[in-house]
């Protein structure tokens, strides 16, 4: 199969690094981030994206692996970089997985599938030796929600998912939340747990679209971010006329101490300065070790989310050190 050449190419400048992580900030308050690098700058209509795993940077073959989205299909890349124009040696990836994580060598995802019978999304539990082939377990099949993330707790040696419940989980099914379920051995999960929803703070039109986490395990904290959904029209013609951050998508910084408890950060601004015209910003992110920074990678449009247009998805990266993340704590 050939693959989209002028989204994937080999750089020029295959030895370049990624940039140190530097401080992103300066003064008492600091500003949100912003001047990301690009990770994919889209053309066409079979343009790429990512799943809900980020990039990771690994420190033995020193290579950013990434897992994309063209179509239906997902495939595996590397890049020294991580940027645009430097990915190559694609692999197609089976077994559709979404969020995948890594314990002891083996890697774990769900896929997922709409049921109409039910109202639930149905997970069924994948497992690969190599990151590429998935295959589901034969494990029960875990009814929840949608817009998931996964970590691994190693020194737990747990996991967490982070996921936007599905009724009956939450009175209103057409209030986005976030949720939380847990598990020893991928196999057998918790019950969802509510963890996050919008406060009297928040616009009454915002919900929660689903938030990425991270674990700082040196100073044992949880970073969240939060993607933060401001619904003017939900989805389905005819569109009423959209001003200012209607159907925006925003990002925004949240820290918890055991991964279950959440407070909100920087005062709930956006923790990401929307670009000039762009109201899609959905971010996903993971720390590069052992570089003690935090790469967020966000998928950003120039389009109205749920509202049909022609903008692509780009996806770019911003970089902070982790301690600079205790800046934005209050």
């Amino acid at each position: 199969m050939k693959l989209l050449i002028e989204l994937l190419a080999i750089s020029a400048a295959v030895g370049v690094l990624a940039k140190p992580c530097i401080s992103q900030t300066s003064g008492a308050r600091p500003g949100p981030l912003k001047n990301p690098e690009v990770v994919l700058a889209q053309e066409g209509m079979n343009s790429r994206w990512l799943t809900y795993t980020p990039p990771r940077f690994d420190a033995d073959t020193q290579k950013f692996i990434g897992y994309f989205i063209q179509g239906e299909k997902t495939f595996r890349a590397e890049s020294p970089s991580g940027l645009n124009g430097t990915w190559a040696r694609e692999t197609a990836v089976t077994g559709g997985p979404q969020s995948i994580v890594k314990r002891r060598g083996e890697f774990f995802s769900f896929d997922h599938h709409w049921h109409p019978e039910d109202g639930w999304y149905h997970h069924n539990v994948l497992r690969s030796e190599d990151g590429i082939g998935f295959a589901r377990t034969g494990d029960p099949v875990i009814k929840s929600g949608e817009d998931l993330t996964l970590i691994c707790r190693e020194q737990q040696d747990d996991f967490f998912c982070y996921i936007r419940p599905q009724p009956p989980h939450h009175q209103n099914k057409d209030v986005r939340k976030i949720g939380l379920m847990t598990s020893a051995d991928f196999k057998k999960w918790s019950d969802v747990k509510l963890v996050l929803s919008p406060n009297e703070r928040d616009h009454p039109d915002k919900q929660f679209y689903c938030m990425s986490v991270v674990y700082d395990k040196k100073r044992e904290t949880y970073w969240g971010f939060l993607n933060v959904f401001q619904v003017k029209h939900d989805e389905g013609a005819p569109f009423p006329p959209m001003t200012g951050e209607d159907n925006a998508v925003r990002v925004q910084l949240c820290i918890s101490r055991d991964g279950v408890q959440w407070k909100r950060c920087y005062n709930q601004d956006n923790f990401i300065e929307p670009p000039p015209g762009i109201y899609e910003q959905f971010a996903i992110a993971c720390i590069r070790e052992p570089k003690e920074c935090v790469d967020i990678y966000v998928l950003q449009s120039k389009n109205r989310h749920n509202v049909p247009g022609k903008d692509f998805l780009t996806v770019v990266r911003y970089t902070i050190a982790l301690d600079e993340l205790r800046r934005y704590e209050q």
